[in-house]
């Protein structure tokens, strides 16, 4: 017997990411010299929390339902980049160059996933479910305003979800 329906769910995630490095500026064109070619980069980014709207297909033997999932995602997305740059400052005049660019974006994507529930009973369901979440790329640029300096980072946001739940039926 087939079944069909609507799903839709929101998780709060805690994923982020750093990086920070003392560099020769990661081969940017941050320097007018061999002096001058040192200095810090950071890239940071968090994933706050994940949202799908998805259709569902399944099909029932006795009290097993075996199903597909798919549709929409949504991600709260947020971005930092920093550069310094020392040992004479950046450009051609002797300043030091410090700055950041910070960016949050509602990113969306699709999921797909399949699952199986069981009726344990009457008014109890057990399920198992797996959903891969594609949500793209979130780039960031940062080009401070000191002859050519640049800073770039692109961050690849792909899920693999698991999960279990218990269900009541009233």
């Amino acid at each position: 017997m087939w079944r069909a329906g609507l799903e839709g769910d929101w998780q709060w995630v805690r994923s982020s990411h750093s990086f920070c490095r003392q560099t020769e500026i990661l081969s940017l064109a941050c320097v007018d010299d061999e002096l001058n070619n040192t200095g810090f980069a950071t890239v940071s980014g968090r994933l706050n929390s994940v949202a799908t709207a998805r259709a569902r297909l399944g099909w029932t033997v006795d009290q097993v339902m075996l199903y597909g999932t798919g549709g929409a995602a949504f991600a709260d997305v947020k971005s930092s980049l920093g550069l310094t740059c020392l040992a004479g400052g950046c450009g051609r005049d002797s300043t030091t160059l410090a700055g950041s660019v910070n960016s949050s974006t509602v990113q969306t994507g699709w999921v797909a996933g399949a699952g199986i529930e069981w009726m344990v009973s009457r008014n109890w369901i057990v399920r198992a479910e797996y959903q891969h979440i594609d949500l793209g790329d979130v780039s960031a640029r940062f080009s401070p305003a000191c002859g050519g300096c640049t800073l770039s980072s692109s961050q690849n946001l792909r899920l693999d979800i698991g999960r279990a739940g218990l269900s009541y039926k009233f």
